[in-house]
């Protein structure tokens, strides 16, 4: 939690569970962006999430927890893999998908079988689950399609209509949503002697975040006798239903001016940067895969270049700020420079954010 953040009285922590508890949605701070959240028991209260947001039916939420014990009541089954993650991540922005328990309802799943589950490392969500007493199903605090909120005014400014309670945390830490991981038990090979194998797993990154597969192998590597053989195997994103993920639609995060990536070794001038736009919005469809697609009004004339810090944690913490920051300064287009840096593995959960969130990608 940010030390400058404002200290919250018990009173608006009741506040926000009562909301909870009378099936209204409530927006919290996690650590990774503000969550639009309600109760896993209340089905009305979860297709209100759907609603307020504009959000489709067929992307699910994930649901938050305050403890190992509450994750395992909302999963048909815990296993090695899931405990020696959830020990090493938790509470962090790690989300285990797995086989659901008939706790969580298909509309949080929009009707899979699996759910995502992680327990946030933001003390004031903490405080509002124990309060609650109850998991909540948690998707970002933001119209769907649209760039995620890591303030408090973000989430003021996105639902001022919408008369929604908001708890006020600070600026998120982290920034970016958290790495989605995909846990899928295999069937063990019978023995020759009849005697039981061991389960094998098979993981897969279905959302990039600032938690990455190479860490996610060596925690559970650390425990790996010599003798040992390793009992879990990684699949490529391509082998998987990428719609057992949220945020996997092609365009998403997008601000309200049309982001335009640039690669860097594209050499033309301003004027002939205009000019390659207007033809491709032209070109470009109104809506892709249920989301709005955010062009220029008049023509590309105002250009705004947005930057971010060379660290990419820090990048990550500013991103969705920085594009709400540019995009209040009224250009026609925002553009953000590639750089050959930006294709290093620490940049990839920033460079999947900013290019589902871009209408255009010049090379």
């Amino acid at each position: 939690m940010d030390p400058k953040a404002p200290l919250k009285s018990h009173a608006e922590i009741l506040k926000a569970v009562q909301e909870l508890r009378l099936g209204h949605p409530v927006a919290l701070p996690t650590e990774t962006v503000y969550g639009l959240a309600a109760p896993v028991d209340n089905p009305v209260a979860i297709e209100s999430l759907f609603k307020i947001k504009n959000r489709p039916f067929f992307d699910p939420l994930i649901v938050h927890v305050n403890s190992i014990e509450q994750a395992k009541t909302c999963f048909a089954d815990w296993n090695p893999i899931a405990e020696k993650l959830a020990n090493t991540f938790w509470p962090g922005p790690l989300t285990m998908v797995m086989e659901k328990s008939p706790r969580i309802s298909p509309t949080i799943t929009s009707g899979l079988q699996n759910v995502g589950i992680r327990w946030p490392q933001h003390p004031l969500f903490n405080e509002v689950l124990t309060a609650l007493g109850v998991p909540l199903a948690a998707p970002s605090a933001n119209k769907f399609g649209r760039t995620s909120p890591t303030t408090f005014q973000h989430v003021m400014d996105e639902f001022k209509h919408d008369n929604l309670f908001v708890l006020d945390g600070g600026p998120c830490q982290v920034g970016i949503e958290s790495t989605v991981l995909l846990i899928e038990k295999t069937t063990p090979k019978a023995h020759p002697h009849g005697h039981h194998s061991t389960p094998h797993f098979q993981l897969s990154v279905l959302r990039d975040g600032m938690i990455s597969a190479d860490e996610i192998d060596q925690a559970l590597s650390t425990d790996l006798k010599s003798s040992q053989s390793k009992n879990w195997t990684w699949l490529e994103k391509h082998q998987v239903d990428p719609k057992s993920s949220p945020g996997h639609m092609k365009h998403h995060y997008m601000p309200n001016t049309p982001l335009v990536l640039i690669h860097e070794n594209n050499s033309s001038n301003e004027d002939q940067i205009r000019n390659d736009l207007n033809k491709k919005f032209a070109e470009l469809p109104d809506v892709v895969e249920s989301v709005k697609m955010i062009k220029p009004k008049s023509g590309v004339q105002k250009l705004s270049w947005m930057v971010l810090p060379d660290d990419p944690n820090l990048a990550a913490r500013e991103l969705y700020a920085q594009l709400r920051r540019v995009s209040e300064l009224h250009p026609d287009i925002i553009l953000f420079q590639i750089k050959k840096e930006h294709s290093e593995k620490p940049w990839a959960p920033i460079m999947d954010r900013l290019t589902k969130a871009s209408s255009l990608i010049l090379k």
